[in-house]
């Protein structure tokens, strides 16, 4: 059996049509969608009573993206768990079957899918799904503490199938703001298990973030990837410099060069973000809680946490 995780919130339409999707899937074991929702206050609740099977309530100061998913998984009765984000919607009737599909092979722990921007992100943004989610499958296996390395633990649950008995023996981390994908994905590798992508399985999600939004975001993203990635400063330099190159030469050879300049702006800033992240174990309390998109993650740091 396969049990279908939605972590929501106030998912408005765009969760009733990721729902509506979901329940048109074909070709697949038996699922059961199981929703826990943080305290929706527009009509998420009534939409999951329209379409989920089981619906667990959290207090919003009980959310964290590692530990909800991990209660999600207790609470699941299926043996493959799929994660979906609220907002993603599958883009196929047969994408539930060829996500878990690849479950079926020995050794792979988790699959996952393609991201496929929605029209509205605009360029920048698509470029960025792109390239961070090409048409072609690929898998990572046999990672060495070593290693390491973002490029090598990539893993994303906006869209993903996960064996329950390997996630239960390496569960995502409590703490952490974002990026609990990621670090499992360094556990399951570590412990020799297969990811693997697929393309097929794509769902249509994306985000157009303000600068400021960007900031934040990445702000997060880099304090997460400090510890878990274990890429040192010339790696997310390299790895950053390539990424714009590719960039900018997209946008002029797709005939978008009065995009240019904003990109530059957007990289900085989006650099900038992650950089202050990445350092942010050094900065006092209050100040990583104003440079964070999820302010409320830093409410259960005690106050006196600072770097040494």
């Amino acid at each position: 059996m396969i049990s279908i995780l939605l972590l929501t919130l106030n998912g408005g339409d765009r969760l009733r049509e990721a729902l509506a999707a979901i329940r048109a899937q074909e070709g697949a074991e038996p699922f059961e969608i199981l929703a826990i929702d943080s305290g929706s206050t527009d009509q998420t609740l009534a939409t999951l009573h329209a379409f989920a099977d089981r619906i667990h309530t959290i207090p919003p100061v009980a959310f964290g993206h590692g530990r909800t998913r991990n209660l999600a998984a207790r609470l699941a009765q299926g043996e493959w768990l799929v994660f979906l984000s609220q907002d993603a919607v599958p883009a196929g009737p047969r994408w539930l079957a060829t996500l878990t599909q690849g479950l079926t092979e020995p050794g792979v722990a988790a699959v996952f899918g393609r991201q496929v921007p929605p029209p509205d992100v605009g360029p920048i943004e698509t470029f960025f799904l792109n390239y961070t989610y090409p048409p072609h499958p690929f898998e990572q296996s046999k990672l060495r503490r070593v290693q390491g390395g973002i490029g090598r633990i990539f893993f994303s649950n906006v869209n993903a199938a996960i064996r329950k008995a390997v996630l239960l023996e390496h569960p995502f981390p409590d703490d952490v703001i974002m990026s609990e994908d990621q670090a499992f994905g360094r556990a399951a590798l570590e412990a020799g298990h297969i990811v693997r992508y697929e393309p097929e399985a794509a769902v249509q999600h994306g985000h157009r973030y303000s600068l400021s939004q960007l900031f934040r975001r990445n702000f997060d993203s880099g304090y997460s990837l400090r510890e878990i990635s274990g890429d040192p400063w010339r790696n997310v330099i390299a790895l950053g410099a390539g990424y714009v190159r590719a960039e900018i030469i997209h946008l002029w050879r797709a005939g978008l060069a009065l995009w240019i300049p904003y990109a530059v702006l957007y990289e900085v800033t989006k650099s900038a973000g992650f950089a202050s992240g990445r350092l942010g174990h050094r900065l006092p309390l209050w100040l990583r809680r104003a440079l964070s998109l999820h302010r409320r993650h830093w409410d259960a740091v005690p106050t006196r946490s600072t770097a040494p």
